[in-house]
């Protein structure tokens, strides 16, 4: 039996693992309502507390004419860390910001839900705003490495011209949502420089009378029949797979130009269910996006790194829009892969999301890994998070060394970092499995970008837009830095 790798849920103690006694809870804030002073917002004075705080490690640029800001909240309650984040954000800045990004843990949806949260950010900033952000698996920034809690970036700069839009249905009409949202963004901004968006990851089909299930028994006579049925299900409910390459097929037309960073919105591992935010209101299939023009360089970079660990296998019997296969080699494509990887059919149960995080199927293409993981198995049939795009395939592995070698060399190669704010996506298997590597590459980014803000966040896949070619990837890293100084 080979030794059980990966993350399950993720532990609420990873980051007192990785850091010691940094990454405990830091002092609330003392609120001295004894003073206050104004702060000008749309020409408006506005009453501020002031604020005594014990949190030095937060970024901030306060130049002429940018200024960003990245704070943290773990408080267990949602209200009180939508407060804890507004009431940082606040302190911290001197201009209105022009966007803030907010992301959160899952851990809210049951404790008070996510609408206090934006609630509370917009009972202390004004309504035109914008914000995007959502659910991820955790996140680094100047505090530490969380997966349980809030991080946000508010980013003022003078003459950046910002937007944000939003494309629904992303299960059901993929295409749609993508021009939907392209559509939204270019009523506002022609040709943006810069496009960060999140969009729902594959969720783990609730069937009737059915809890949700990984493996899914059906007869092979019926297979081929029962999975034409279940696509038609899954997209008509916004179950299933995500299919996040035929919104970025189509988003891409639309952005030839433009630099596009994606990550998909998630949850604590579990693939159950998965928030987006845009400004007051949350969406559960919806694409939504920030688009910026008016910056400085940018940059953007897709990277994994993978090797073939298997000898090459053809597949076949492509269902599910092409996210699906039902054969390997011409025979059963369960027996096949189980043979291929040498693994028991003791492995098929509700936790084998822990081990094909760790061995995706793909290939690989001009220096590129093209990752597809295993995620349902459905009779005969293996479900995979997105399209098939070849028909001969390999087991891809890496090790978390060569992961984490890789995104050190790739952010040492970025240029002028000192003018820039960052802003990662890494796959959240790493978020366990790099360890105190995480730490590491909280350190580099704090070199690298002293004077900046950064933000890396763990999501259910990573996309990238650049010279009008798209990426949709899963086990990789989206890096993108946004400039802000003129």
């Amino acid at each position: 039996m080979q030794k059980e790798m990966g993350p399950g849920n993720l532990e609420d103690d990873l980051t007192e693992e990785l850091m010691g006694s940094q990454a405990k809870e830091k002092s609330d804030y003392s609120l001295d309502n004894s003073a206050t002073h104004k702060n000008e917002i749309n020409g408006v004075g506005v009453g501020k507390p002031i604020i005594k705080s014990n949190y030095s490690e937060e970024f901030k640029i306060n130049e002429k004419n940018c200024e960003v800001v990245v704070v943290t909240s773990r408080k267990w309650n949602s209200q009180e860390a939508g407060k804890d984040i507004a009431l940082k954000l606040m302190e911290k800045l001197e201009h209105q910001p022009k966007f803030i990004l907010l992301f959160s843990t899952i851990h809210y949806e049951n404790n008070g839900g996510f609408q206090p949260i934006l609630d509370e950010i917009y009972l202390h900033f004004p309504n035109n705003v914008n914000l995007i952000g959502g659910t991820i698996s955790g996140f680094i920034n100047s505090d530490g490495i969380f997966s349980r809690g809030i991080t946000a970036m508010a980013v003022y700069k003078k003459n950046m011209q910002v937007t944000t839009a939003i494309g629904k249905h992303t299960k059901r009409t993929p295409t749609f949502a993508a021009r939907e949202c392209a559509k939204a963004i270019k009523k506002r901004i022609q040709t943006p420089d810069f496009i960060f968006s999140m969009i729902p990851a594959g969720t783990v089909p609730r069937l009737p009378f059915m809890k949700r299930r990984r493996i899914i028994p059906i007869p092979s006579i019926v297979n081929k029949t029962i999975m034409t049925i279940m696509s038609g299900i899954f997209n008509l409910a916004e179950y299933g797979v995500g299919r996040e390459d035929e919104i970025l097929e189509s988003f891409s037309k639309e952005f030839q130009r433009t630099k596009v960073a994606v990550g998909n919105s998630y949850d604590n591992n579990n693939s159950f269910t998965n928030y987006q935010f845009n400004n007051r209101k949350i969406y559960t299939t919806s694409m939504i996006a920030l688009a910026l023009s008016n910056v400085s360089e940018s940059d953007l970079i897709h990277t994994t790194k993978f090797s073939c660990s298997s000898p090459t296998f053809s597949i076949g019997d492509i269902n599910m829009n092409g996210c699906s296969i039902g054969s390997i080699n011409s025979k059963n494509s369960l027996d096949e892969i189980l043979r291929i990887l040498s693994w028991p059919k003791e492995y098929l149960n509700e936790r084998i999301y822990r081990k094909t995080y760790y061995y995706p199927v793909g290939y690989i293409e001009k220096g590129l890994a093209h990752t597809h993981v295993m995620g349902l198995f459905i009779g005969n049939h293996i479900a995979f998070t997105h399209k098939l795009k070849k028909k001969e395939m390999c087991i891809l592995t890496q090790s978390g060394k060569e992961y984490y070698e890789d995104i050190q060399k790739k952010i040492y190669q970025i240029k002028n970092k000192k003018n820039k704010i960052f802003l990662g996506v890494l796959c959240t298997s790493q978020l366990e499995t790099l360890g105190s590597k995480n730490l590491k590459i909280k350190e580099i980014l704090e070199n690298k970008f002293f004077n900046n803000g950064f933000i890396v966040i763990f999501a259910g896949g990573e996309g990238s837009i650049l010279n009008g070619n798209y990426n949709y990837l899963n086990c990789s890293a989206v890096l993108s830095t946004i400039g802000i100084n003129d």
